[in-house]
């Protein structure tokens, strides 16, 4: 077995003599994860895209520790895709454990490197709750302006979320007033 060093790289050549072959190359992320909010107990994809010559193997990571998928625990809810993409069946959160829930990377490798994607969270939510966070003194309850209406600093407040509602304010998308 002989070594060979290219670029700071020890490389095993496979069969003594051989040598790198001028087409291959290092990986490189050509698709990034998106962050994502999820509701619980719902289907959700972090994709993640990499090319290089060989063909990279991908990994996942979350909150720097790798990911277990179906691959090597046939059980898991987390499947990796032949793209590279993690595909969680359901999105598990509970009261005391969240295994979804954190920052993600997936890093691509092959014998002349690895890249690593940017990070990307993925935050489970249930739909009748939300927490939001506004500049102090920017919200006013029920459309009314007023000191007593205002929202203070680390104050909780309920709004409704309607999921039907018209993305026009009830004008067409030409701005011309609608009726019904």
């Amino acid at each position: 077995m002989e070594m060979t060093k290219i670029d700071n790289w020890w490389i095993r050549e496979v069969h003594p003599g051989s040598r790198l072959r001028q087409e291959d190359y290092a990986p490189r992320i050509i698709e990034h994860p998106s962050d994502l909010i999820v509701s619980k107990g719902e289907p959700a994809t972090l994709n993640c895209k990499a090319e290089g010559r060989p063909t990279p193997t991908v990994e996942w990571y979350k909150d720097g520790e790798r990911v277990e998928t179906d691959r090597e625990n046939p059980r898991s809810h987390r499947m990796l895709l032949h793209s590279g993409s993690l595909f969680f069946l359901r999105i598990v959160h509970g009261r005391r454990s969240k295994p979804d829930e954190g920052s993600y990377v997936c890093v691509a490798r092959n014998y002349l490197g690895e890249a690593v994607s940017h990070n990307a969270s993925l935050e489970p939510h249930q739909l009748n709750s939300k927490r939001f966070q506004f500049p102090l003194g920017s919200v006013a309850l029920n459309g009314v302006s007023g000191s007593d209406n205002l929202v203070g600093d680390g104050q909780d407040v309920t709004m409704p979320l309607d999921l039907h509602s018209d993305p026009y304010g009830g004008n067409g998308p030409d701005g011309t007033r609608r009726t019904q």
